[in-house]
């Protein structure tokens, strides 16, 4: 008969340091997401109290928003924005521009 295996953390260190991670990652991950859902249901709930839109207006809108990429799939694209300092073009989603590490800033309030 074979001895029992462990998988515990502990006797695989490097392996559990990596699941330690990964469970961090998604966990910021999932705070990120609920505090997004947080901000769009309040402002969904002011623009439909005060600007009186209609949820068909609000889901035409996400419709235009989803197909700016050509693609009606649920995500929003990366977008690409010119660095202020060495004017080369970057996604928005870095912080600093990969070519010559200005800060780039965010344009776009909600992006993730």
């Amino acid at each position: 008969m074979l001895p029992e295996r462990s998988t515990s953390p502990e006797q695989f260190p490097i392996g559990g340091n990596k699941v330690e991670s990964v469970q961090d990652r998604l966990t910021r991950q999932e705070r990120r997401l609920d505090r997004l859902a947080l901000h769009c249901q309040a402002m969904w709930e002011m623009l439909r109290e005060r600007a009186e839109f209609t949820e068909e207006e609000i889901s035409a809108k996400i419709l235009e928003v989803d197909l700016r990429d050509g693609r009606a799939d649920g995500r929003i694209s990366q977008q690409v924005a010119t660095c202020p300092s060495c004017k080369q073009r970057t996604s928005t989603k870095r912080e600093t521009c990969v070519i010559c590490g200005a800060e780039l800033g965010r344009n776009l309030a909600f992006e993730v």
